[in-house]
């Protein structure tokens, strides 16, 4: 698998992305889109910089959503290092590591 393979399907994938759905679409072990991964520090402006070329960037609108969303059950005194993921609507976020 290449960096190439995994921005491919970056650039089709309609929703979030995540190793274990790369590995489904790629039909390769999400260990070895995780290795890739760690190869090197990729951030969003090296993305930016492998497909700008097919990237119409003339007209069009650019929508950016960047909206935080309480977590009700959040107890921010003990969360100033750990992060949240799931949705709104789960009573019980899980918890990660940041």
């Amino acid at each position: 698998m290449s960096i190439e393979q995994y921005i491919a399907y970056l650039m089709s994938e309609p929703g979030s992305s995540s190793c274990v759905r790369a590995s489904e679409v790629l039909e390769v072990s999400h260990d070895k889109v995780n290795r890739l991964l760690n190869q090197q520090h990729y951030t969003s402006y090296d993305l930016f910089q492998r497909v700008k070329n097919e990237l119409v960037l003339s007209g069009g609108t650019l929508t950016v959503d960047d909206t935080v969303l309480d977590k009700p059950y959040t107890d921010h005194n003990k969360s100033e290092l750990v992060g949240y993921i799931g949705r709104v609507n789960i009573i019980k976020p899980s918890k990660v590591s940041t």
